[in-house]
């Protein structure tokens, strides 16, 4: 019995000591993913999402404008070509 024993806490210990391989492994990762989301001493990936949304409503309008003198541009051309 004490031999039944003795291989049950070998397995034990075996899958405890692969846990922790998987955790130490894991903690790395996270602490990568949390630099690369906050930054570390540059802005991170949070910070740069942020500014290009506070800055979508500006660019949409740039592109109307730019879209408008395009196609102002483009339908003279194509009247002064079939007139």
């Amino acid at each position: 019995m004490s031999v039944d024993l003795h291989e049950f806490q070998q397995e034990v210990i075996e899958r405890l000591t692969e846990l922790r391989g998987d955790v130490k492994t894991i903690k790395s990762n996270l602490a990568e993913d949390y630099k690369i989301l906050h930054g570390n001493g540059q802005p991170g990936l949070i910070s740069r999402i942020t500014v290009i949304e506070n800055n979508w409503g500006w660019m949409k309008w740039l592109a109307g404008i730019l879209g408008g003198i395009i196609g102002f541009i483009i339908s003279t051309v194509v009247t002064r070509l079939l007139c």
